[in-house]
């Protein structure tokens, strides 16, 4: 990964608390942290090993990680910046996961945690708490790049590239007719939603009428377009969350929706963290259900009623 910007954050100490390099074994992203580390601290990578400010935690195990919480928690010498890599985060035993969440709920100030592995293998919550960068895939500038070659608008091309999470071929789809014309019915129906408007019905007909994609048969679209029309919808809301997580945080990295950025800012002043949090992990909770085979119809209302507590009392 060559990404000068974000190495300039990190320099600055302008980077999110908690990071995620997220990719297969083997695809450099244990290195990568240890050079995002020395950025950070503003050392030689050599320099990490004798560095009061930088813990490697090593083991899988809840005591390990919880010595790891108390590195970040001490008061560090001069108030300097202190990094915490969690190599592989994945095989983190449960308990292990539980205790690392309750430090990324409430980090502290100069202080850089990173996690490298395999998403599936984190909890959920532990994922919405990291600002994830994939290593391995094809960056997104060169899927931008491609995008506009094939005569796609510049904005369009930047957010497909970005929605992407690495795959062109997904780029090439988001980048459709039929998917922006239901991304931007989606992200109407969101926005309403955040400001406490009552569009449940509304979005039901909307996700039941209006496909991602076009259907293959009649057969599929009988049985399994509306499940794709929800796992879609839950894609957008998560990316939409996250963007204005990052704009409340004010972490200067490129937000996904650069087209709605106004409308997001406003979001943004509108919730908490906590609240944004909470809506996330409904978010994640409501697409593992969906792979679960939950009924489609039933998770999107049960998803609007586990939102409400938190619009409400935000909003």
């Amino acid at each position: 990964m060559n990404n000068p910007r974000f190495e300039e954050l990190l320099r600055e100490g302008a980077a999110p608390h908690a990071l995620l390099l997220a990719g297969m074994q083997g695809c450099g992203q244990n290195a990568l942290a240890r050079r995002f580390a020395a950025l950070y601290l503003g050392l030689p990578e050599s320099g990490l090993a004798n560095s009061p400010y930088f813990y490697m935690c090593t083991e899988t195990v809840v005591d390990a990680v919880r010595d790891a919480a108390f590195f970040v928690n001490r008061q560090a010498y001069g108030a300097g910046r202190r990094c915490v890599i969690f190599p592989d985060a994945h095989n983190l035993q449960p308990l292990a996961q539980n205790a690392l969440l309750k430090t990324l709920e409430e980090p502290p100030a100069n202080t850089l945690m990173i996690l490298t592995g395999h998403e599936p293998g984190l909890l959920s919550t532990i994922r919405s708490r990291c600002a994830a960068l994939r290593v391995g895939a094809e960056d997104a500038n060169s899927f931008q790049t491609r995008l506009l070659r094939e005569g796609i608008a510049p904005e369009r091309a930047a957010i497909c590239a970005a929605l992407s999470g690495g795959a062109y071929d997904s780029a090439k789809e988001y980048a459709t007719e039929q998917y922006w014309d239901f991304r931007r019915g989606v992200l109407d129906l969101i926005e309403r939603l955040l400001h406490g408007k009552p569009v449940l019905l509304e979005l039901h007909k909307y996700l039941a009428e209006q496909q991602p994609r076009p259907s293959v048969n009649s057969e599929k679209k009988k049985a399994g377009v509306q499940r794709e029309s929800i796992a879609a919808f839950l894609e957008l809301l998560l990316s939409v969350l996250r963007d204005i997580r990052m704009l409340r945080l004010d972490i200067r990295l490129p937000i996904i929706h650069a087209d709605r950025a106004d409308s997001l800012g406003k979001h943004a002043a509108l919730f908490t963290n906590s609240a944004l949090q909470g809506m996330m992990r409904v978010g994640f909770d409501a697409q593992k259900f969906l792979r679960d085979n939950a009924s489609p119809p039933l998770l999107l209302d049960w998803s609007w009623a586990e939102m409400q507590q938190y619009i409400n009392k935000d909003t």
